[in-house]
């Protein structure tokens, strides 16, 4: 099947972008990319891809104005004098992925996997099953309540709380779904009296989070976009709890670059992809003792209280 991967990235993840499409080319042979990047880092990653004919890279202010985007922040989330301004950032790189599937690209016809650009596949994935149905992926490992909280004062109070988590670094939207989604958002900002104009995705999920975060006093993250998908669609195809599928993914004991061996032992164990965090120093070599724990842990999760991970 035809389909688009999309990264939102900033320049110190290019590498892992690059050895990602790389390998995800092997996996999809008729795929193409959108790379949505900051302006001044816009040439580099230009230099970067030039050998390749299938990647559009797009100056990330041609899908949210950055300075627009800092304006409503500060309107809804930082000018009531409580909160630090720590995650700005982190927010606006989820809702650049949200405005391109639902605003930019809402009449491309071709599916879109939004994937972490820190994120690096292990195994094939099939996002779709033989029908064209969403294979509806999940996560035993985090599970926020906080994230639900938000989507139920964006998509309603009537939703149905999710079994799984669905932060598995990377979601999945088909041509209806965007539509569907996107409508979702406007009929909830129109109840709201939030204004619908171009901005009305950010509006949306800044006045919910803002909410939150004024009932709960403290600055944590109160949203993620895959959450956010991944609870829409479970409710609106009216998807059973149990339908959802956890899959392994090597993310929480990752502390160093792991080796071509220590990637065909996640594999054998099924591992689908892993994850180098901002912090994680590829320097060094990625521990056995963390690789065996985080495997361990996957399967045994109840034994989590009696470890440690080192580093």
């Amino acid at each position: 099947m035809k389909f688009q991967i999309l990264f939102v990235s900033l320049v110190h993840e290019i590498n892992k972008i690059y050895f990602t499409i790389k390998v995800m080319k092997k996996y999809y042979p008729e795929i193409d990319f959108v790379l949505v990047v900051p302006k001044n880092e816009l040439k580099t990653f230009q230099i970067k891809f030039s050998d390749f004919n299938d990647i559009n890279i797009v100056d990330e202010n041609k899908i949210i104005n950055k300075a627009k985007y800092i304006s409503l922040y500060k309107n809804y989330i930082y000018n009531n004098g409580k909160f630090k301004d720590n995650i700005s950032g982190w927010y606006y790189q989820q809702l650049l992925k949200l405005n391109y599937c639902l605003v930019n690209s809402i009449d491309n016809k071709k599916p879109i996997v939004i994937w972490d650009a820190d994120t690096i596949p292990l195994k094939k994935i099939n996002f779709f099953s033989q029908k064209n149905n969403l294979n509806l992926y999940a996560s035993k490992y985090e599970y926020l309540d906080n994230y639900y909280l938000t989507n139920k004062i964006i998509l309603g109070d009537n939703i149905h709380r999710p079994k799984y988590s669905f932060v598995t670094q990377f979601s999945v939207l088909r041509e209806k779904d965007k539509i569907l989604l996107r409508e979702a958002i406007f009929i909830s900002n129109k109840r709201k009296n939030i204004i619908n104009d171009e901005y009305f995705i950010l509006r949306s999920v800044l006045n919910a989070v803002s909410i939150n975060l004024n009932q709960s006093n403290v600055n944590i993250p109160f949203f993620s976009e895959y959450e956010l998908i991944g609870t829409f669609l479970l409710n609106k195809y009216k998807i059973r709890k149990n339908q959802q599928k956890p899959i392994n993914f090597f993310r929480d004991f990752v502390d160093g670059k792991l080796n071509n061996f220590q990637k065909s032992i996640l594999i054998i164990f099924d591992f689908k992809h892993l994850t180098y965090e901002k912090h994680i120093d590829l320097n060094k070599n990625q521990t056995y003792y963390n690789l065996l724990l985080g495997i361990f842990l996957n399967f045994f999760p109840n034994f989590k209280k009696y470890f440690t991970k080192t580093g």
